[in-house]
């Protein structure tokens, strides 16, 4: 079950979105509120994957609200502008639905957001308590990492990289398929669209770097920066 809730300061169009939702399965509506500060809060204290997101709001734009959210969670906007499009896509929105919204295209997106989210859940490597089994070379065969060996975590091309103490591995599988199983309570975060760092191995965070204690350095996403400072720093 995909869990959500609703960010937008019409009533009208909260009210719009919770009919629409009771009409498709495997997902819930857990919240809605007319202020983003309040979404925000209930992001942050709720189990939630997904938000649908309006982007012209008075109290905080739709645009500043994904740029604080935790990266992983996933952003439907519902708005009646156009001008947000194009940086709604760069921070990683599922879809941009344009008001009012007809319900066959709301059906549309709820689709796109099962396939990142739940379809995707069930294609997860399995995870058991410190370790994490991946693919590798061919279906079948699965490999072993400790949480405790992993550097850091690369995106290249249609794979990721492992980068591990002795060894790096590489796995055709995406990033958003990593983040799930490697969260900050698991001792990571994700620093850019491209990278997945292990907090006990950074030295230094200093201009937009990420300083590992091998020495490696890695470039923090424009859109991330906000979120590694507040979940490493956060006073």
């Amino acid at each position: 079950m995909i869990n959500c809730i609703a960010i937008d300061d019409e009533p009208a169009a909260l009210e719009q979105i919770s009919r629409y939702l009771k009409l498709v399965p495997d997902i819930a509506l857990i919240g809605t509120t007319t202020r983003p500060v309040e979404g925000l809060e209930m992001a942050g204290e709720l189990k939630v994957h997904a938000i649908f997101l309006d982007m012209e709001m008075d109290e905080m734009t739709g645009v500043e609200v994904m740029r604080r959210l935790d990266p992983s969670i996933k952003v439907i906007v519902c708005t009646a502008y156009t001008e947000f499009a194009i940086e709604s896509i760069e921070l990683n929105a599922v879809d941009y639905l344009l008001k009012p919204v007809q319900f066959d295209r709301f059906e549309k997106a709820v689709e796109k957001l099962k396939e990142r989210v739940l379809h995707r859940t069930l294609e997860l490597p399995v995870v058991k308590n410190d370790y994490i089994f991946v693919q590798v070379e061919h279906k079948g065969k699965l490999k072993k990492i400790d949480f405790s060996d992993i550097i850091y975590i690369a995106a290249r091309g249609n794979d990721v990289v492992f980068h591990a103490h002795d060894e790096f591995v590489v796995s055709a599988m995406r990033m958003d398929d990593i983040e799930p199983e490697l969260r900050v309570t698991d001792g990571f975060i994700r620093i850019h669209r491209s990278y997945i760092v292990s907090i006990k191995m950074i030295d230094v965070i200093d201009e937009g770097l990420v300083k590992l204690k091998n020495k490696k350095a890695l470039k923090i996403g424009r859109t991330y920066k906000d979120y590694v400072l507040k979940t490493l720093y956060p006073h």
